[in-house]
């Protein structure tokens, strides 16, 4: 039996180490939160897909973010929500890696 061809694109990994540090911080009257990553050093690597996930409704929502960024800044989050990230690093012709682990859970404060 013949092992089928695999692409260029399949071995596409994780980032490197990924550290998925999160902080919530409020400028002005906007919750955010900043979420950042070891870059991959892949070099098939096109860009990232962060995925955040509400915690009281499970809900997840999909950010693609460029190849030449390590970092996001949420500005969609809502005050007295709890949110959690994980990254995974795309590649040409759809190619994903694994996910990075979640970061820990993140609360937004309530606006006072």
């Amino acid at each position: 039996a013949s092992t089928p061809p695999t692409s260029p694109n399949s071995a596409t990994t994780a980032p490197l180490d990924p550290r998925t540090d999160g902080t919530a911080a409020l400028p002005a009257s906007q919750p955010d939160i900043q979420v950042s990553w070891t870059p991959s050093t892949s070099a098939g690597v096109t860009g990232y897909t962060v995925v955040r996930t509400t915690r009281a409704t499970g809900v997840t929502f999909e950010i693609p973010v460029k190849r030449t960024e390590n970092s996001l800044l949420d500005n969609t989050v809502v005050a007295g929500q709890t949110y959690t990230y994980k990254i995974r690093s795309t590649g040409a012709g759809g190619a994903v890696s694994a996910y990075s682990p979640s970061t820990d859970p993140i609360s937004v404060p309530e606006a006072v």
